[in-house]
């Protein structure tokens, strides 16, 4: 079966780019450990540990790091290697590649997450109150909009320096402005418009709802709505400008 047979062949290369891991795992995680160090409490003005308060933030910043950064460079070195025009002549369709992928990176993701929680309980001995379900129901719709994102991104370059200069112009604004280190509220009114545009605004303000106060499914419903329209937009996006033969 292709999507099983690929699906296995994604996950041994993610396993074998040691560089990935150490950028995709340690990095995240010390990153949340330096900035939870921080006297930054006073920055969410509100009665919440400011460890307590990341944590979510930092799971949708890897989420969205994991599409736009490691997914598109991972696609540009396909190209650059000729894997995808040799995929192309395989019974290997163009969905089935892009949705085994799709699974294997987010496989990646839950196990990121995993690991942010046991460290966030651990080091900083945080107390959440999370629903586990609609912790993974976000994690995996955000996962699965940030990986297309990323997928769309290769389709405009064919280097890393020429796809660079995108990831950094979509990636920078997303962390910044997307509700992870500091309440999106608290941003200049035109920021704060820009910011309710965003999905990474939504993917964090969910996982925060539930990892600190315990929302469901049924609480999270707007947050998911706005997340399902970028993930239907961004799929259309993908298969329509992603190509094997590239």
């Amino acid at each position: 079966m292709p999507f099983k047979e690929f699906f296995k062949i994604h996950l041994k290369m993610i396993y074998r780019n040691r560089a990935g891991i150490f950028w995709t795992v340690i990095i995240p995680v010390a990153i949340y450990v330096a900035v939870s160090s921080l006297p930054l409490g006073q920055v969410i003005n509100a009665d919440i540990d400011y460890p307590k308060y990341l944590l979510p933030g930092i799971i949708a910043m890897v989420v969205m790091q994991g599409g736009i950064y490691t997914l598109a460079y991972a696609i540009i070195e396909l190209k650059s290697r000729g894997v995808l025009k040799r995929l192309a002549v395989t019974p290997l369709t163009k969905t089935q590649f892009i949705l085994s992928l799709m699974a294997a990176r987010l496989t990646v993701v839950l196990i990121q997450v995993f690991v942010l929680t046991v460290i966030g309980v651990l080091i900083f001995n945080t107390q959440f109150t999370w629903r586990g379900i609609t912790i993974a129901t976000f994690v995996l719709l955000g996962g699965a909009i940030f990986l297309l994102m990323g997928l769309v991104i290769s389709t405009f370059a064919n280097t890393y320096e020429s796809a660079a200069p995108i990831t950094a112009g979509i990636g920078l604004p997303l962390a910044f402005l997307g509700n992870i280190f500091y309440p999106a509220e608290q941003l200049p009114p035109a920021l704060h418009s820009i910011a309710n545009f965003l999905p990474i605004t939504y993917l964090a303000d969910g996982l925060r709802q539930s990892y600190i106060y315990g929302a469901g499914i049924s609480d999270l419903t707007w947050q998911l709505f706005v997340l399902s329209i970028w993930f239907i937009a961004f799929f259309i996006l993908a298969t329509w400008r992603f190509k094997l033969e590239d």
